[in-house]
């Protein structure tokens, strides 16, 4: 089915940004598509009516969008700080309000490294440490902004793997990629220590489901 006029139009990718990632989606039924236009405006399709119309945010305009876990959220990218960190944040597509899910999220070419579940339910970003080679990388809940995992690890910034539930996340370290100590399902909590990275879990161990179980990585 072709979408009619409307701002797929400006979407070109001639940009000052390379990266075409977060231009333009489609929500997780396939019943509404967005897009961000050249001039930083959002549209928004009723792919069962074939309308169109502009959406109006508060605030800075939004770089990067993505739908969220239903046909009414969607998640943006703003500038940072510097052009090397972005603003994530959930706007809700009726009201054009929106709250911060993540801030100095690391951006490579005008893209955040980040990764986005398949549901459009789980965030997960990554922020550049105190030197080159450590960065955190952060799950968070797009529905209410809750953070529900943090990972520190010994290297630079790269994109994340993330399932389709938010379940389970992998980023690339030193040696490869490892999967993070994490599962939504567990609400596993975290506690940092000197050199270390600590999580436990009330209910279950993420790793293979035992009751209270807990683990630690690190030296």
């Amino acid at each position: 089915m072709l979408i009619p006029a409307g701002g797929f139009k400006a979407v070109d990718g001639s940009s000052r940004f390379g990266d075409r990632t977060g231009l333009a989606d489609i929500s997780p039924h396939s019943s509404r598509a967005v897009a961000v236009a050249d001039d930083k405006r959002l549209w928004l399709w009723d792919l069962e009516t074939r309308r169109n119309r502009r959406l109006s945010v508060e605030g800075p305009a939004v770089e990067k969008v993505w739908f969220g876990p239903d046909v009414n959220t969607l998640v943006g990218q703003r500038r940072g700080p510097s052009l090397q960190e972005s603003t994530m944040v959930a706007i809700d597509i009726g009201t054009g309000k929106t709250r911060e899910l993540a801030d100095r999220a690391r951006t490579d070419g005008g893209a955040a490294l980040l990764g986005l579940s398949g549901d459009g339910g789980v965030l997960v970003v990554c922020r550049r440490g105190g030197t080159v080679s450590e960065s955190t990388y952060r799950a968070v809940r797009v529905a209410d902004g809750r953070e529900l995992h943090r990972y520190d690890v010994k290297s630079s910034c790269r994109g994340p793997a993330i399932d389709a539930k938010g379940e389970r996340y992998a980023v690339f370290e030193v040696g490869g990629w490892k999967l993070a100590p994490y599962s939504t399902e567990a609400e596993a909590t975290r506690q940092r220590r000197p050199g270390r990275t600590w999580w436990s879990c009330g209910r279950c161990d993420p790793a293979n489901g035992r009751k209270g179980s807990s683990a630690r990585s690190g030296p």
